[in-house]
């Protein structure tokens, strides 16, 4: 066990991972075999490693101190430098992220490199990020070929009142009008 991490964030993990109750019951029995009090906590908690997504987590793939992880971690793990931008958008300023939640060994890496300095996250929201954005003239012609419906109705209303005039002067004339959802060749047998 980390000597750094308190028992309550230990805790914590194994109560998210529904262990808690399982983790008690196996502490009770190394006290019972007469192990020392004070590696009690320890040497209970090194039958319990970390579980992710039903994923046993060895320590190689626990990150150092420096951030760096096992790359058996990544395998099989990948995805554009869009997303990978993007998760590290989200995560710049969440301080306990996980190498595991990364959607790749580059999206871990960027987050590792623009949380390690001011000027690294700076230029991380100043250099990298904007390029992901739209441009103006992307927008432009996106908010041209946007539909919000409005043409639409517009028509329809315009059939409508064409049909109520249609209707109308032929009640005048003396002749059926056309139902709109009648054919002329039916309305003739």
């Amino acid at each position: 066990m980390d000597q750094k991490v308190p028992k309550s964030v230990h805790k914590a993990r194994l109560v998210k991972e529904g262990r808690w109750e399982q983790f008690r019951l196996r502490r009770e029995e190394i006290r019972d075999s007469g192990i020392d009090s004070k590696d009690l906590f320890v040497t209970t908690l090194e039958e319990f490693p970390p579980i992710e997504n039903g994923i046993v987590i060895s320590e190689q793939q626990i990150a150092t101190d420096d951030g760096r992880v096992s790359k058996d971690l990544f395998a099989g793990k990948t995805c554009s430098t869009q997303l990978s931008v993007n998760w590290v958008a989200k995560h710049i300023a969440v301080n306990d992220a996980c190498a595991i939640d990364a959607p790749s060994a580059e999206a871990w890496g960027m987050l590792r490199w623009a949380q390690s300095s001011n000027h690294n996250e700076r230029e991380f929201w100043t250099s990298i990020y904007p390029k992901l954005l739209p441009t103006r003239t992307q927008i432009d012609a996106e908010a041209r070929f946007s539909d919000d419906g409005r043409t639409i109705i517009t028509i329809i209303d315009r059939v409508r009142k064409a049909a109520l005039l249609e209707q109308a002067g032929a009640k005048n004339n003396g002749v059926q009008p056309l139902r709109l959802d009648q054919s002329e060749d039916e309305d003739s047998m």
